[in-house]
């Protein structure tokens, strides 16, 4: 083989390697983050119910969705009503001109539909304990103590900067 064959095939070879290792990366960054911001149509989930149905036996984990299915539609009204909120807030900081009452107004409308919905939230999870068995209560509630000062398992907040 020529010299300038194998520097061609071994160059070749380099990049091909590259080539491959970038998009491993690629692809392993992005699952980490779909996994770990839990998120839905560019969205995060309200819950992880892959994780409440980690705390059940396996023989009940189809109790998560028959809770989740009986909070659906109030959770999907706080849910949008949330996004709405947020919409909002958004839309008076970029106003042209700005009008500080109308910020003012938007923040106070997001607290509120912040705490109908945690108030949901916590109806659901509520649900949830309360047809637990001791074991499974024991886990969901080592849910709630994760080091980061929230769980999957949990309604989500942005973190702040």
């Amino acid at each position: 083989m020529s010299r300038m064959l194998r520097t061609i095939l071994i160059l070749s070879l380099a990049l091909n390697l590259a080539l491959g290792a970038g998009l491993g990366w690629w692809a392993w960054q992005s699952h980490r983050f779909q996994n770990s911001a839990s998120m839905r149509d560019g969205r995060p989930m309200m819950f992880r119910p892959d994780a409440l149905r980690g705390t059940l036996r396996a023989d009940r984990s189809a109790l998560v969705d028959r809770v989740m299915a009986h909070h659906r539609d109030r959770m999907g009204t706080q849910i949008q009503a949330l996004r709405a909120a947020r919409d909002e807030v958004r839309e008076a900081m970029l106003a042209e001109p700005f009008q500080r009452e109308r910020l003012d107004a938007a923040f106070a409308q997001l607290r509120d539909t912040e705490t109908r919905t945690a108030t949901e939230a916590h109806a659901l999870l509520s649900d949830l304990v309360e047809q637990a068995e001791p074991r499974e209560r024991q886990r969901m509630a080592r849910l709630v103590q994760d080091h980061r000062g929230r769980h999957p398992a949990m309604p989500m907040r942005e973190r702040q900067p």
